[in-house]
């Protein structure tokens, strides 16, 4: 054995570029990556469904909740597919689309959006552009939206208002309150509304309604006719009724108690304005009967202490004391004759001397209780002609005398029902001149009373008035459609809390902050940066300017930057050129990894990290655009795996019309390698999570339609149920049926086992009400889901007849059924399952007949896998694990070209032979070594026969030699996995002749 051992020396990176001899680097492998400078295989892949339809032509991942929702969009729709971090989870999902064209064209983008303009809902953007065949395609498709967690997408931008009110010949169309939603240029669609219609304007307003009036006692009112009457707006009442003046206001007991003529509206609590002057009663025969200003007169009411007694007319009496045209004041009285008066109100006696008072009038006030200039407040009121008044709400009777009031006004606010500073909702209208109030949105009609409303103020809330394009065809109500016409050629992306989408000429457009709807308000924006079409975007670290995003044209990027709405009008975007001289081989090439963004151009692969850089690449850029189907170039797509430092660009090689290789670069190591064609890198489309531990990428390879099995099986007809003795283990859902009596493209949606065959004797119980009752849910047992048409007679249960035969059952559990579906009366009744079938088919539509007959179960068409990566070492698609082929290949080791250790030739024309090879590397099972080389550079390779080696073998042993002489590994086992570490290799100087 020789005693030269030598290292292998070969660099990291597989280089397909110049010759095999010319190269320090590996020159051959296959799924096979490198860690640390040196090979490793690259991780399996399973299989999470094998009933997505394809070929996918994106995909999308979105993790929630220890799930990972994943999106797969194709030629005619789109579904989802939730699993775990393991690959496990439910089925395949089909969404809903609207505005939604299908087309073999359709390639997908997609992002998510948080919409707070619609309620703080999680939704998935998404564009089918009609890009698969060409990148600059003009073909402007819609852009979707939906709920990420529902099953419906719709066009962005598009929303229904439904509180329009038309009227025929006018394009003014009111809306019930405002919208900021709509705005010029929008369609219009909608009952009454002319094809081609669009929005010319847009006033929002706030009316004041005029000449109000109640109408009726349940929130009925009227008004001059106007515009913004709708169901569900607000009325805002404000001001004060102009107070009603009473009519033949009497006093009627000393307890406070009033009568007036009849009117409305009187109730408890209402305020009460007392103002003007009482009419003076006359006193008569009045006379000085004392020295200390005492008096006395006819008898009458209402003297008191504190009246003022007004002095007039010609006095010729005998009496002294007391001055025409002055006014006294009562300092003490008997309160109907005698009097005794003061020159001021509490003040001592005026001094007087006995005797008549001939010619003078002695006026007076009589005491009523009530006093001009104060605010009285009901109390008791039979509401039209009796009230009983306190000085306070709710509080004491007043103390009164039935007195003349005459001369004092008696005024209330008028009564309607509506509450000043209260607002009101409407809940009926003609629209123009009538409307019903309500205390709530869609409640109940107020209490109103027929009166004035003189003094209130009626504002309507917000309501929008739109000008359309055309005159509306009908008058009423309408729910109308606006749309924004979201569609673009390019696509759509996420720069939180924005929406952009893009195409044509340059075209970027967005939504306005936090709301996916509105695309109408000042910091939407739209604008063309660009002579080419936008066909990518990503966001962008912007620092103080984010959100940022790149966008990519065809021949340029494109940097969009948040400014603030600064200037005078508000500018919100800054629209910077990165390069005008650049390319991109497709919209789905562009990937960003650690804020760098790779991308592959039409015959170079760059990368932006704030300048745009081209990819230094000396190991396979001939291999990949010369061997690339430049006219399936849109099927180019990027991903990455981050746990590696590698960005991965899947692509159709030769003629080959889907992705059979992918080219991948090392971002760590800074080199190149490829899939070398695997069967792992057949893959359309793709998504990595840093959520999801593992990528995930759909195959586009569709098996043939395959017969699964056939059996005889009975049918009824109008039911989608099959029910068998024996369970078939070979029934999977989603399988195509087929044989007489089964419609055209049914399918098998369930499959469930146990379910009911037939049923034992009747325990009828009593009590029950008679009759017959139908979709009965039975009770009880081990199952559920089970229904039956039960009989009642002479109060028990007397037939059961299985409807739905549920699953789950044993023989012998017994059922029963809540007396509340059996009339509501009863109880004791009883039926044991006596026979149930192994396995109840439910089929998507039901059958067309009833027979028994030979069905056939066939796989369905276009039906593709959707693989999980990265996770183990196999190709595992259900129960067939297959091994995965991965090697790699040595540059020259022969001493023609400088020795296993040298950087250049030592000038030995001599053959190398080999003696030994000991492995140093991580294995799982077993691999092979071939030993392969060729005398001359352009002469054809001699491969050895493969030496197989195990994970404990210490050493090679062989006796090869060649000039030039490779080394080939292989891993083509199942579990057989390896990194390579330092490999020592025993050589010496073999002959001198060549072969």
């Amino acid at each position: 054995m020789t005693a030269k051992v030598f290292q292998l020396d070969t660099k990291p990176g597989v280089q397909r570029d110049g010759t095999v001899f010319d190269k320090d680097f590996y020159v051959d492998g296959r799924w096979v990556r490198f860690q640390r400078g040196r090979p490793r295989k690259i991780g399996g892949y399973a299989a999470i469904s094998d009933q997505l339809t394809g070929p996918s032509r994106g995909v999308w991942v979105n993790p929630s909740n220890g799930f990972n929702q994943i999106f797969s969009g194709y030629n005619n729709g789109l579904q989802s597919l939730s699993v775990d971090n393991n690959g496990i989870g439910a089925g395949v999902a089909d969404y809903t689309l609207n505005n939604f064209t299908a087309n073999n064209l359709n390639l997908w983008q997609f992002d998510g959006f948080y919409d707070v303009g619609s309620g703080g809902v999680g939704s998935i953007l998404a564009h089918p552009g009609n890009n698969l065949a060409q990148i600059d395609s003009t073909a402007d498709t819609p852009v979707l939206i939906g709920d990420i967690n529902g099953t419906t997408l719709s066009q962005i931008g598009t929303f229904t208002d439904a509180n329009a009110y038309l009227t025929t010949g006018s394009p003014t169309v009111t809306l019930s309150q405002a919208n900021i939603l709509i705005g010029a240029g929008q369609t219009v669609t909608g009952t009454g509304i002319p094809a081609n219609t669009t929005v010319v304007s847009k006033v929002e307003a706030a009316d004041i309604l005029s000449s109000v009036a109640v109408t009726g006692t349940a929130g009925q009112l009227s008004c001059t006719a106007t515009s913004g009457l709708f169901v569900g707006q607000s009325v805002s009442v404000t001001g004060t009724t102009s107070p009603q003046a009473l009519a033949s206001v009497a006093i009627t007991s000393t307890g406070g108690a009033f009568s007036c003529t009849a009117t409305t509206g009187l109730y408890v609590d209402q305020p009460v304005y007392v103002t003007g002057t009482q009419t003076g009663v006359a006193l008569s025969g009045v006379a000085v009967t004392g020295t200390a200003g005492q008096c006395s007169c006819t008898a009458t009411s209402g003297l008191y202490i504190g009246q003022a007694v007004v002095v007039s007319g010609p006095f010729s009496g005998s009496a002294t004391g007391i001055s025409s045209g002055l006014t006294y004041y009562i300092i003490a009285t008997d309160g109907t004759t005698t009097f005794t008066l003061s020159a001021t109100s509490g003040g001592t006696a005026i001094t007087t001397t006995a005797g008549t008072t001939t010619g003078l009038v002695f006026t007076v006030q009589q005491f009523t209780g009530v006093t001009s200039g104060t605010t009285y407040y009901i109390t008791a009121t039979n509401g039209t002609s009796t009230f009983t008044l306190s000085d306070s709400i709710g509080g004491p009777s007043l103390t009164t005398a039935t007195n003349s009031v005459s001369g004092l006004v008696f005024s209330v606010p008028k009564n309607t029902g509506l509450t000043s500073g209260t607002t009101y909702y409407i809940i009926a209208t003609n629209y123009s001149t009538t409307f019903t109030l309500s205390a709530t949105s869609g409640g109940s009609a107020i209490a109103t009373i027929v009166n004035s409303t003189t003094g209130l103020v009626f504002t309507l809330g917000s309501y929008t008035k739109v000008v359309l394009s055309n005159n509306a065809t009908a008058t009423g109500n309408y729910t109308l459609t606006f749309n924004n016409n979201v569609a673009v050629s390019g696509g759509v992306v996420s720069l939180h809390p924005y929406v952009f989408v893009y195409g044509n000429n340059g075209l970027i457009r967005n939504c306005a902050a936090g709301n996916a709807q509105d695309w109408v308000s000042t910091d939407a924006n739209e604008v063309n940066v660009a002579t080419g079409k936008i066909v990518q975007g990503l966001p962008v670290r912007g620092g103080s300017n984010a959100p940022s995003g790149l966008f990519w044209s065809l021949d340029s990027l494109v940097r969009v930057s948040y400014i603030g709405g600064s200037g005078t009008p508000p500018q919100f975007w800054r629209y910077d050129i990165i390069t005008s001289q650049s390319s991109i081989l497709s919209s789905q090439s562009a990937i960003e990894y650690d804020g760098v963004y790779y991308w592959c151009g039409v015959d170079r692969f760059l990368l932006y990290n704030g300048t745009v850089k081209e990819i230094p690449n000396n190991f396979n850029q001939n291999y990949f655009f010369d061997n690339l189907n430049y006219s399936q170039r849109q099927k180019v797509w990027a991903t990455k795996v981050p746990r590696f430092g590698e960005v991965w660009w899947f692509y159709p090689r030769g003629n080959a019309t889907e992705c059979t290789d992918a080219i991948i670069y090392n971002t760590r190591e800074g080199v190149w390698y490829d899939a070398g064609e695997a069967l792992g890198a057949r893959r359309s489309a793709g998504y990595f999570s840093q959520v999801f531990a593992r990528p995930v990428a759909a195959g586009w390879e569709i098996p043939d339609v395959e017969i699964v099995f056939t059996q005889s099986m009975t049918t009824v007809s109008g039911s989608a149920f099959i029910n068998l003795s024996t369970f078939n283990t070979q029934v999977v859902i989603g399988q195509v049926v087929s044989g007489a009596n089964i419609v055209s493209g049914t399918t098998v949606s369930t499959i469930t086992s146990s379910a009911i065959q037939t049923l034992g004797a009747v325990t009828g119980g009593s009590g029950y009400t008679n009759g017959t009752y139908t979709n009965v849910p039975l009770t009880g047992g081990s199952g559920a889901n089970a229904t039956a048409t039960v009989v009642v007679s002479g109060g028990a249960v007397t037939t059961v007849t299985i409807t739905l035969r549920g699953a789950g059952y044993v023989v012998g559990n017994t059922l029963s059924a809540l007396n509340t579906n059996l009339g509501g009366t009863g109880a004791g009744f009883s039926i044991p399952v006596s026979n149930i079938f192994a396995q109840t088919i439910k089929l998507s539509v039901a059958a067309s007949g009833s027979g028994t007959q030979v069905l056939t179960f066939s796989t369905p068409e276009n039906r593709i896998s959707m693989w999980q990566h990265e996770i183990g070492t196999d190709a595992v698609q259900g129960q067939n694990v297959l091994a995965i082929d991965s090697y790699f290949e040595t540059s020259d080791l022969g001493w023609v070209a400088g020795g296993p250790p040298e950087p250049s030739m030592v000038g030995e024309n001599r053959w190398l032979r080999l003696e030994r090879v000991e492995p140093d590397i991580i294995q799982s099972e077993d691999m092979t070594l071939v030993v392969t080389g060729r005398p001359f550079a352009q002469s054809e390779d001699v491969d050895s026969e493969p030496y197989t080696f195990s994970p404990s073998t210490g050493k090679v042993d062989m006796r090869e030699q060649r000039r030039e002489l490779r080394l080939r590994f292989r891993s083509n086992v199942v579990g057989g996995n390896y990194q390579l570490g330092k490999l020592l290799l025993s050589a010496t100087i073999g002959d001198v002749r060549p072969y």
